[in-house]
Parts: C-alpha cells; sequence; structure tokens
C-alpha cells in the first residue's frame, strides 16, 4: 500500500510543477488574481456537477455488478466505488482494478466475475468520448479530417473489443497483475463476458457523464468566455482528454494540461483564463475524485486491516 501512496504522491508532485510551469509561461501574478476572484457561487455549481458525474459513475458501477450477479449490500459498493477513484491518476485508469481486489477480499467474488465490470466502465468511457467529440465536431463543422480520424478510433476501438483474440491478449496483460492471479479458466470466463462492453444502459450512463463533465468545464469557462465559440471550447476538451489518455501517462498528467491550454489559446481565450480554465477543471475532475479515493481508502483499509 505504502507503494501506491508514494507512486500518487509523485503524480501529484509532477501535477503541481505542470500547474507552476503553467502559470509561469502565462502570468503568475494575473493567474492567482483571476483564481482568488473567481465566483464562489459558479466554483459551488461546478463543484455540485463534479459529484453529480461520479454518482452517474456509481449508478453505472452499481448496474454492471447487477449485470454479473455480483451481490453486495449498497454502503458496500458505495465505499469500493469511491475506493477504487483513488486509482484515477493510474495509466487508463485501469489501476481502479483494485476495486477487485476488494471484491475477493470482502465478499470472497473471483476475480473472473469483476474484471469485465472494470473493463466496461473504461471501454464506455472511451468509445463514448470518441462518438461526443465526432458529433462535436460535425456540429461546428469544423476539420472534416479530425472528423474522420476521431470516427476511425472509434470504429477500429469497437471491432478491437469484439475480437476475441485481441480481446484475449488484453485479459493476459491484466493476468500479469500478481493480486489478480488470472488462471485459464478464470480468462476464458473474462473473455466470454466481452458482451458487457456493449451493453446500451452502461454506454448511456458514459454518454450523461461526458455530458455532465462538459457541462461543468463549460461552468468554469463562462467565467472568462468572450466570443469563443462554445462547441469549439468543449471540443477542445474532449481532444486533451483522448490525447492524454491514449498517451497512457498518469491521469493524462502534463499532457491534457498543456495541450488543452494550448487549444483554449488556438479558439481565442487569452491565455492566462485558459491556464486558470485547465487548472480548475482537472481539480474536480481529476483531484477531487482522487482525494475522495483518498479517504474512503484509508478508512477501509483501517477498518478491514488489508495490506497489499
Amino acid at each position: 500500500m505504502r507503494k501506491h501512496f508514494k507512486n500518487i504522491i509523485l503524480v501529484l508532485s509532477i501535477s503541481l510543477f505542470v500547474y507552476i510551469i503553467l502559470a509561469i509561461y502565462s502570468d503568475v501574478d494575473l493567474v492567482y488574481k483571476e483564481f482568488i476572484n473567481f465566483p464562489i457561487s459558479k466554483i459551488i455549481t461546478a463543484l455540485l456537477i463534479a459529484i453529480g458525474i461520479l454518482i452517474f459513475k456509481f449508478f453505472r458501477w452499481n448496474y454492471l455488478l447487477k449485470l454479473k450477479s455480483i451481490k453486495i449490500d449498497l454502503i458496500s459498493s458505495v465505499q469500493i466505488f469511491c475506493t477504487g477513484l483513488i486509482m484515477s491518476v493510474s495509466p487508463g485508469k485501469f489501476g481502479e482494478l483494485i476495486k477487485s481486489y476488494f471484491l475477493k477480499d470482502k465478499f470472497n467474488i473471483e476475480y473472473s466475475l469483476s474484471v469485465p465490470v472494470i473493463i466496461a466502465e473504461r471501454f464506455s468511457e472511451f468509445f463514448t468520448l470518441l462518438i461526443l467529440e465526432s458529433l462535436i465536431l460535425i456540429l461546428i463543422f469544423k476539420n472534416f479530417s479530425m472528423i474522420l480520424l476521431i470516427l476511425i478510433a472509434a470504429i477500429i476501438v469497437l471491432i478491437l473489443a469484439a475480437n476475441r483474440t485481441f480481446f484475449s491478449k488484453i485479459v493476459l496483460l491484466f493476468s500479469q497483475i500478481k493480486f489478480l492471479k488470472i488462471d485459464k479458466s478464470k480468462s476464458d470466463a473474462i473473455i466470454d463476458s466481452r458482451k458487457l462492453l456493449f451493453n446500451p444502459t452502461v454506454i448511456a450512463y458514459s454518454f450523461f457523464s461526458w455530458l455532465l463533465e462538459f457541462f461543468c468545464f463549460y461552468i468554469i469557462l463562462s467565467n472568462f468566455i468572450t466570443d469563443i465559440f462554445v462547441l469549439e471550447a468543449v471540443s477542445s476538451y474532449a481532444i486533451a482528454i483522448i490525447f492524454g489518455s491514449i498517451t497512457m501517462l498518469p491521469g493524462g498528467i502534463g499532457t491534457t494540461e498543456s495541450s488543452l491550454a494550448y487549444l483554449l489559446v488556438n479558439n481565442g481565450l487569452n491565455l492566462n483564463y485558459s491556464v486558470v480554465t485547465t487548472i480548475f477543471i482537472r481539480i474536480l475532475t481529476l483531484w477531487i475524485p482522487v482525494l475522495i479515493g483518498f479517504a474512503s481508502l484509508t478508512i477501509y483499509w483501517k477498518k478491514n486491516k488489508i495490506h497489499l
């Protein structure tokens, strides 16, 4: 467990370094001033929306558990879900497989049942983000080559997920994680459950959670917005998240922030405003969930005396 905490602290330190660099690159004094003067009402609104995003994701998690006939009480489900949030800073968020460990430890639920739930969460989030970004680009009639590229990426993701051979290789990678202890029979069970990836309700939960996240981004952006086109700004945010995801860096740290700030400036937003918007949205959608996860994991760890 100490190793995991050290890794998270390292990622946090790198994030702070990135934010400081962004602030210095713009204007530290002006960025600080914008933070201090940011309307409390908008911060509260954005925070409530950020919590709403987590609620949607919890509903998706709980629904997936039911699909796999995993029966646990609601409080435990909430606690395990929240605990997994600390791994939002892991590459591709696949560190959330720690939820499978807790399901096994507390309820003796086989990894072959729980691992597909986490895979379905990750797949549905990335797939729906690609589709939403394509739709936004179509709506703003901009960059046909980018629309085509993202649609092709979405189709490739869909085909690969449906392909048993490719999915088997993904499961093989997960089987290398020591605490999961996935043997041949469990691997086959996970592979056969890949139909979860295409469940319409799961996709819908991911779709609406992204819409809420875009709205949260808009609330922050609206404090500075002048003549910048809202859909273009939201498109910039989606592209930055996609870029951060495909780099497989922990939490997309560095790549997401720098690309988002650049794209916002490229769309006509003042550099200082772009930096403040970028830092605010990352705090709300990445670091607050990590903080919730840290608190939940600490409580869970002490209560159940878990040692990883």
